[in-house]
């Protein structure tokens, strides 16, 4: 039976499948026009007629969306309803929104409450004549109960979560705000204890360094970046979310500051990973966070192994730390300046408050917080006594530091009625009459009138005002004190001078060992039988007091005599107006480097040549009208005022100091040359001045407190050079009580003979004993 091709197959006859290859020609290729187009061939004569032509192609149909069965809409409501309906809950932004419920988790949860329900024990009633009844009805209830306390437990656990992520991140937000107070307040302290705590922070981080070691590729990393600055971290463009991630003190970094041209140590911080839960401690760390808090103690034991706290927890612990870390120096500090003086072992104070349910931390991080608004022992001091008053559990650190609420308000009122004070001085100008005068200048003038005789310091001290006194008022004090001083030496000495007194002479030998000036040179003017009377009333004193007599022979007191008129003295030539030359050729000095500072990168013209490296006579023609030039050429005329007065004052300029002063007189130098000599040549005059206190010390046993004044020291320092001048003109303390010699016991005291010794303790040790010291 033939079979005739259908409009889907057609089948070639035998002479047709013989036939040789087909090649289409090259103009029957599918067009750039229709891409798509079948190829179109030449078909041999008695081919079938629709061989070779393309199959035909069923139109295709747009793709529809799969629906869900009509069916399935019936069974997910049935499951909805039998769950009680659509499972809300509140996010962590507040917002209330629905939780998805897949159809296994909601028949799992029917499935859980059906078998609460069938599993509920059955429950009886009592029956007739003390038999058992089953009570279907309690039952039931009881079943029903069961089953609804399933369905709840489900339906609330969104919630749950979204709480535990809220909690999460409140944590987490709580921990970055203490640190943020914590550094703060290390910022404001020119981060004093930036070791201390980079210290911490190293072995606090070890256990995140120690996860990241063994963690396997599957487990999260502890850390998103590490060893970022504060300006890093809360860059707009990090990407890092502080109410995310932890952020922990992580190390430090050295960064340059252009305002003051110095490098500065700047912390660092850590941003850990928010995916990373908890975190395994180490029995070391363990130990360090139990020196705060006694729960931490011997964990690793109690638990019997490996302990993982949640990070969060172990953030909060570290930081709770550094408050202490951080507290401990403030707290000595108030302790030293208002309390009793006594170190605080604030650790073990943190960890017994823990142990009797009394914290203290919370007053710590308050304290912190006072610190963090800028609130120091420099500048608030009252500030952070209040805090600590007022805090909870307050009073317990003042306790620490020996004060009690009342002493803390005491404290806090006399600090706020010297601000007051001060800044009503400021107001004046700090020299009107009526200004308050500074209690310790107050104190210091009574302090002098009580070592004068009674009746005299009796008639000065009774028209003193209890409420304080101004600076009008307090200087006419001074000058009843220091007239009355000055007539009572004077009627001393004359009864001296006429009589030949021996109680007189005892008494001006006994001021002349103990340093009054006055006394020793009115002593050297002495003639016939009172100036006998006199020296051998102060060789009896030395050696009363076991000091060398030599040292007070008529020789050496005529020698500390002429010293002293020497030092004392204006007159050209003398060592008084050569100390006033260098004092203030110093002086001046600083003021000229500042001004040569401020020409260091300015330049000329057109040409930009520096300024630095021109001749200054040529510099002048240019920069005429240049602010800058003009305070360069103010402030060095005084300069080259001093050292013409060296070149014509009797100070024996030496080759290499006469070149350095003419560089600084020449008008064709360069400001580089002349900044380069004024430094040399402050050098030169502290070597002199140097010199001339240790000449001063050698004769009259002690410093010169005139020898060099606060401007030039300040020169000095600013210039690098360690001042052979300044410890000699650090005023010695004298030890003499009731004509007796005091123990050395303050170290304070001790290096400043040492320092005026140029660091020979021999020699310091006799300066001490030639000032009333024992036991250096």
């Amino acid at each position: 039976m033939p079979i005739t091709p259908d409009s889907t197959q057609t089948q070639p006859t035998p002479d047709a499948m013989q036939q040789p290859p087909v090649t289409p020609s090259p103009h029957s290729q599918p067009t750039a026009q229709d891409p798509n187009a079948a190829p179109q061939v030449n078909m041999p004569a008695g081919a079938p007629p629709n061989l070779g032509q393309a199959p035909t192609q069923m139109p295709k149909l747009a793709q529809q969306p799969d629906k869900p069965h009509i069916m399935s809409r019936v069974f997910d409501g049935i499951l909805k309803t039998m769950i009680g309906g659509p499972v809300t809950y509140t996010d962590p932004s507040g917002v209330r929104r629905e939780a998805p419920q897949s159809r296994g988790a909601m028949g799992k949860a029917i499935v859980a409450a059906a078998l609460a329900g069938l599993m509920t024990p059955t429950q009886y009633r009592e029956g007739a004549f003390g038999t058992k009844v089953e009570d279907f009805g309690a039952t039931a209830g009881n079943a029903a109960n069961a089953a609804k306390g399933v369905m709840e437990a489900n339906r609330n656990r969104p919630q749950q979560l979204s709480d535990e992520m809220q909690a999460r991140k409140l944590m987490t937000i709580q921990n970055n705000a203490h640190l943020a107070q914590l550094q703060a307040a290390s910022a404001h302290a020119a981060h004093e204890m930036n070791e201390e705590q980079a210290k911490n922070a190293q072995d606090f981080n070890s256990v995140f360094d120690e996860y990241d070691k063994l963690r396997t590729p599957t487990e999260p990393k502890a850390y998103l970046a590490k060893d970022l600055t504060a300006e890093e971290v809360t860059a707009p463009n990090s990407g890092y979310k502080l109410t995310d991630s932890n952020i922990v003190r992580y190390g430090s970094r050295t960064v340059y500051n252009p305002q003051t041209q110095q490098d500065e140590i700047h912390p660092t911080f850590a941003i850990l990973n928010p995916d990373l839960k908890d975190i395994q401690l180490s029995p070391d760390v363990a130990n360090k966070l139990a020196e705060i808090n006694s729960q931490w103690k011997d964990i690793h034991q109690t638990v019997g192994g490996t302990v993982r706290v949640p990070v969060n927890a172990y953030v909060s612990a570290m930081h709770d730390y550094q408050a202490v870390t951080q507290g401990q120096s403030t707290l000595n500090a108030l302790s030293k300046a208002y309390g009793d003086g006594k170190s605080i072992d604030l650790a073990a104070a943190v960890r017994n408050s823990k142990e009797k349910r009394n914290d203290i931390l919370p007053a710590l991080y308050t304290l912190t917080q006072t610190g963090a608004a800028g609130h120091t022992l420099d500048n608030r001091p009252d500030s952070l006594l209040t805090t600590l008053r007022d805090a909870p559990n307050g009073t317990q650190v003042l306790a620490l530091m020996g004060m009690t609420p009342a002493d803390a308000t005491k404290k806090i009122e006399d600090i706020q009625n010297q601000r007051a004070r001060t800044a009503k001085l400021a107001a004046e100008g700090g020299i009107g009459d009526k200004a308050p005068a500074p209690p310790q200048m107050v104190s210091a003038v009574i302090a002098e009138a009580k070592k004068l005789p009674p009746e005299d310091a009796n008639a000065i001290l009774a028209g003193i005002n209890p409420q304080g006194m101004t600076v009008g008022e307090l200087e006419k004090l001074k000058d009843k004190v220091l007239t009355t001083v000055q007539q009572n030496k004077v009627e001393e000495f004359n009864k001296l001078k006429e009589t030949g007194d021996p109680v007189q002479a005892a008494k001006t030998a006994s001021n002349i060992i103990e340093g009054d000036v006055d006394s020793l040179v009115h002593s050297t003017t002495l003639r016939g039988q009172s100036r006998q009377v006199t020296l051998n009333a102060i060789h009896d004193e030395a050696v009363k007091r076991g000091l060398d007599p030599v040292n007070y022979s008529e020789q050496a007191l005529e020698a500390k005599g002429n010293m002293m008129r020497d030092f004392m003295s204006n007159k050209k030539g003398s060592t008084g107006s050569q100390l006033s030359s260098f004092d203030a050729f110093l002086g001046h000095e600083g003021a000229a480097l500042d001004a040569l500072d401020r020409l260091k990168n300015k330049t000329l013209g057109l040409s930009n040549s520096p300024v630095w490296n021109a001749a200054m006579d040529s510099v002048g023609k240019q920069l005429t009208n240049d602010p800058d030039w003009k305070a360069f050429k103010t402030s060095l005329l005084p300069v080259q005022n001093e050292i013409n007065n060296f070149l014509s004052g009797g100070f024996a300029v030496q080759a290499h100091e006469q070149a350095l002063m003419q560089q600084v007189l020449d008008p064709h130098e360069t400001p580089s040359r002349v900044d380069s000599a004024l430094r040399q040549l402050a050098e030169t005059a502290d070597i002199r001045l140097g010199a001339m206190g240790r000449r001063y010390l050698d004769v009259m046993g002690t410093t010169y407190p005139h020898l060099i004044g606060d401007d030039a020291q300040r020169t000095l320092k600013r210039v690098g050079i360690q001042s052979m001048a300044v410890p000699l003109s650090v005023s010695l303390p004298k030890g003499w009580k009731s004509g007796q010699a005091q123990p050395l016991t303050n170290p304070t005291v001790a290096k400043s003979f040492v320092q005026a010794a140029g660091g020979n303790n021999t020699r310091a040790a006799e300066i001490a004993k030639d000032n009333g010291w024992t036991g250096f």
